[in-house]
């Protein structure tokens, strides 16, 4: 994942905050701090009376080229959220337009599998291959789709129920 990452990250022109990086690698601003302080992370300071961090898209592609842990970015959120959603909530109460994308590329109904798992305790025993599943697929969509559906989901603006209560008769 840390060469089409990187690729990702060599296609943006501006340089991004400790925010937007700590984002894009799937860590707490902390550990980018932490980074900077101990000068494994490539940086400039743009402040002139205040220390204001940016870091070079092209050097923090080779950064992340020379790691040999992948990182997760977005898509430790995405499923995160996914987790919560669908295994503790019974569901998620939006659908962004991306998520039944992620729910194709596990190659079964996983939206079903879900409330099946969050709704009969006897499924229990497989959250956490079915979450296992989720995260590989959302690891096929592009950074770039990956921080849309994160964005999207961040912001809630889509309001489709994906689980529909059945109506009893």
């Amino acid at each position: 994942m840390n060469d089409s990452f990187a690729e990702y990250l060599e296609t943006l022109t501006v340089p991004l905050s400790v925010h937007e990086v700590a984002e894009l690698l799937g860590v707490h601003r902390d550990t980018i701090y932490r980074w900077v302080r101990d000068g494994e992370l490539p940086v400039i300071n743009v402040g002139a009376t205040k220390t204001i961090l940016r870091f070079p898209p092209k050097d923090l592609a080779a950064w992340v080229r020379d790691r040999q842990v992948a990182f997760r970015g977005p898509a430790r959120h995405i499923s995160e959220w996914m987790a919560e959603q669908a295994l503790r909530r019974g569901g998620p109460c939006f659908l962004p337009p991306l998520l039944p994308k992620v729910a194709k590329l596990t190659g079964y109904n996983w939206l079903a599998t879900a409330q099946r798992v969050a709704t009969d305790r006897n499924f229990a025993f497989a959250a956490t291959p079915l979450m296992e599943d989720f995260t590989a697929a959302v690891n096929k969509l592009s950074v770039t789709e990956q921080r849309q559906l994160l964005s999207d989901i961040m912001t809630g603006k889509f309001d489709e129920p994906i689980f529909v209560e059945e109506d009893a008769e």
